[in-house]
């Protein structure tokens, strides 16, 4: 039976359950590691494929905040078509597909 008394049946409530799930210096060098993984993948992505992101852009709920990222993604996706870096996304797609095929 849930304790009615608890704000959050998630949030920890006390301070021994805010311990208990606190990270250690160990785990917190694993977090900070896969943070930079995820940075660095998005980079790259936001690199390679801009074409994706302007996709994505386009398929956003129309109001400001919207119209400001489609105009931002698009100028990122000219900035990256102009010096190439879009043109490397269908070649590593077939290369993909080749390995898969096998």
């Amino acid at each position: 039976m849930p304790d009615r008394n608890r704000l959050s049946p998630v949030l920890p409530s006390t301070a021994e359950d805010v311990r208990a799930i606190a990270p250690t210096p160990e785990t917190a060098g694993r977090v900070r590691d896969a943070a930079m993984v995820l940075a660095i993948s998005a980079a790259v992505l936001a690199v390679v494929d801009s074409q994706g992101l302007l996709t994505w852009a386009r398929d956003l709920a129309p109001n400001t905040v919207s119209e400001v990222t489609r105009l931002l993604v698009y100028a990122w996706h000219v900035t990256m078509d102009r010096f190439g870096a879009a043109d490397i996304h269908p070649i590593l797609r077939n290369l993909f597909r080749a390995l898969h095929d096998l």
